[in-house]
């Protein structure tokens, strides 16, 4: 049974599940999206219902927020990787992104901000 996002949040939230699949359809230009997003407790801004943070993993990722050298952020954040692969408490899963087209004529319609990246037709070169 797949509910509705609400109840899925709260029996997240709540600890009411045996298994959980949560699903990220935005684009994520940075990291920190994801991260947040996906590794960070509930009670931090993130949808981690599973209870795990590793204290090693969240001083890094405190500690990456505010470098300015790419190289030796990205070098934190492999270690990040790896340790949330170490642990392994939940299994990741990658789906491709979903593009969605449609036309600025549409009537009573909002292209989706999330799981999907909307383009109008009539931004879209097309060859004639």
């Amino acid at each position: 049974m797949a509910p509705d996002y609400g109840s899925a949040d709260q029996a997240g939230a709540s600890g009411d599940f045996q298994i959980i699949q949560i699903s990220k359809g935005l684009s994520f230009q940075d990291p920190d999206g994801y991260n947040v997003s996906t590794y960070l407790l509930k009670a931090d801004g993130g949808r981690n219902y599973s209870g795990w943070i590793n204290p090693e993993w969240k001083k890094l990722m405190d500690s990456q927020l505010t470098m300015n050298d790419q190289a030796e952020r990205a070098k934190v954040l492999r270690k990040m990787a790896r340790i949330f692969h170490d642990d392994a408490t939940m299994i990741g899963m990658a789906r491709p992104g979903v593009i969605g087209l449609y036309r600025a004529t549409w009537q009573n319609w909002t292209p989706p901000i999330v799981h999907t990246d909307s383009y109008s037709l009539e931004r879209v070169w097309l060859k004639k």
